[in-house]
């Protein structure tokens, strides 16, 4: 009997696959915004682990946080938004891949028959890569060197320096000299790269602090400086004052009645930790259940002098407080409710600039005589 042996061979493929997915972020990402880009972004940091909170395209607190971390993992400045040297540094990571598919499978052995093949002279050209190279911004000079916290302004306040980018985001940032708190103030932008524009909203308007704190810049000493293309620029200093206000109800909480002469409304009381010259007092009444025209002859007095209150050229040293008394005429028949509030604007002795004001409310009561 014939044996016939029948030998098997098991083909075996062996391939290797690489999961990754390059990541090429074309544009800065600031905080703040809402985009595909953003989306791309947080996938990414989450599948760092560096970001928590699930991917939803907006580039908020947590996204902000994340980006740092990132950053000072790859040697970054730590800025928080997203700019060329962070875009490149995700881009060589998820981009600069080595490894290639391979399929590797057992074959039979067949020698073909010769082939001339014809050799053809091949040329490669290579393209010029330009390279961009970014220079540390630098702040020479501020237009205005001290605040006052709680205070509005109709003028602009500038930096000067070399080296602001024209093109990409220019973060300004203020640094507490006390608390050590860092506040992103925003993105600047520049038309010649030397000269940047804060916000005008800089002392009335909540700005960001780290995770989860946002807050109104408060009375202390502060460091400027700028982040353009990830590259931080040096320091200098400017000064945030305090400035207090408060009002007292000349009734006591009484009511007063709905005709009456010289009757007084209240006490404002103001203060700055910085020396300042008055400009104007404007109170600002409305009414609530009684009709505004009812009010006559609204007026201030000087408490310290009892004289009508005047705008002069003196000068209010630090910490002296100036109060005044408000007097008006009520002739009517209804009852209701006062408020009043009063606009106070200042010019300092350091900037020569203009600030204003609003005290708190002022309440008084009117019964009908």
């Amino acid at each position: 009997m014939k044996k016939i042996l029948i030998i098997s061979l098991a083909f075996i493929s062996l391939q290797f696959t690489y999961a990754g997915t390059c990541l090429d972020i074309t544009k800065n990402i600031t905080r703040g915004e809402e985009s595909s880009f953003v989306l791309s972004l947080q996938n990414f940091l989450a599948g760092k682990g560096f970001l928590k909170a699930t991917p939803n395209g907006y580039f908020g607190p947590a996204t902000f946080a994340a980006v740092k971390a990132y950053q000072k993992s790859t040697s970054l400045s730590q800025v928080g938004n997203v700019g060329p040297g962070t875009r490149a540094a995700i881009k060589k990571e998820t981009c600069n891949i080595n490894t290639q598919p391979v399929n590797s499978v057992i074959q039979i052995p067949v020698t073909p028959a010769p082939v001339s093949i014809p050799v053809v002279a091949s040329t490669t050209v290579i393209p010029n890569i330009a390279k961009v190279t970014y220079k540390t911004p630098k702040i020479s000079s501020m237009s205005n060197v001290t605040f006052f916290a709680g205070g509005a302004r109709d003028w602009d306040v500038y930096l000067y320096g070399t080296d602001f980018s024209t093109s990409s985001p220019n973060s300004v940032y203020f640094k507490s000299r006390n608390s050590q708190r860092r506040y992103f103030i925003g993105n600047a932008s520049s038309t010649n790269g030397t000269t940047l524009t804060l916000p005008r909203d800089l002392m009335t308007k909540a700005f960001s602090c780290g995770n989860g704190c946002s807050e109104l810049i408060p009375v202390d000493g502060y460091t400027i400086s700028v982040v353009t293309n990830d590259l931080e620029s040096n320091y200098i200093y400017t000064i945030v004052n305090g400035f207090n206000s408060s009002v007292v109800t000349g009734t006591q909480n009484q009511s007063i009645k709905s005709v009456v002469l010289n009757a007084l409304f209240g006490r404002l009381t103001f203060a700055a930790s910085s020396p300042f010259q008055i400009i104007s007092v404007t109170p600002v009444i409305t009414t609530e259940d009684f009709p505004s025209v009812d009010i006559k002859a609204t007026r201030l007095k000087d408490e310290s002098t009892g004289k009508t209150f005047e705008v002069t050229t003196n000068t209010i040293s630090e910490y002296q407080s100036q109060i005044l008394a408000l007097y008006g005429d009520i002739n009517g028949f209804y009852s209701g409710r006062i408020m009043t509030t009063f606009k106070i604007t200042i010019m300092d002795y350091i900037s020569h600039q203009n600030t204003t004001f609003t005290s708190p409310s002022l309440l008084t009561t009117v019964t009908a005589f």
